[in-house]
């Protein structure tokens, strides 16, 4: 019997569908793409500006080389492999202010105040506790309560494998998250 998930790999095409990137007039690109606060950081530094009439980011042409790396250092290999299925558990509590919890290319936790209702990707499920928010009404934050267990659907493999390594934008949650593969059962 196989790794919980690990050893079935299949083409990105759930992902990878949601992020889309059409040529404008006047040398723009527009950039249609989950929403992501790692990302959204991403393309402002390459000074892209959000057209909330289409939903979709618009940047210069010729940030087409910085645009498709900042793809792939938020959301992996579009067009690589991904793991089906992957069971994290959270060691220590995540705290982000003002902003969403993302790890490996999903949004895990996402918070609008310290009063509201916890929001996640699709792909991503809890089997033990739940993200929560906290904080003040200046000063709130989305939180991934110690002792939490979730589930990523569809995790990229480059990024699943530079997590590993110690290595790429997820790294830091090393000291909060243990990735563990069950078999099926």
């Amino acid at each position: 019997m196989g790794f919980f998930g690990f050893g079935k790999k299949k083409e990105k095409e759930n992902q990878m569908q949601q992020i889309s990137i059409e040529k404008k007039e006047g040398n723009l690109l527009s950039i249609k793409a989950p929403w992501n606060p790692l990302f959204v950081a991403e393309l402002k530094k390459l000074h892209g500006k959000w057209n909330p009439d289409e939903k979709v980011w618009i940047v210069n042409d010729f940030a087409q080389e910085q645009l498709n790396a900042a793809i792939h250092k938020v959301f992996g290999d579009t067009n690589g492999s991904v793991i089906e299925t992957i069971k994290c558990f959270v060691i220590s509590e995540i705290k982000q202010e003002k902003t969403a919890i993302t790890f490996l290319g999903k949004v895990i936790a996402a918070a609008k105040d310290k009063n509201t209702k916890m929001h996640h990707d699709d792909e991503v499920i809890y089997t033990i506790g739940e993200p929560t928010a906290g904080g003040s009404k200046k000063h709130w934050y989305s939180i991934v309560p110690d002792g939490s267990e979730f589930i990523l659907h569809d995790v990229p493999v480059d990024l699943y494998e530079e997590y590993m390594s110690g290595a790429g934008i997820y790294a830091p949650y090393h000291k909060n998250i243990n990735i563990t593969i069950k078999e099926k059962g």
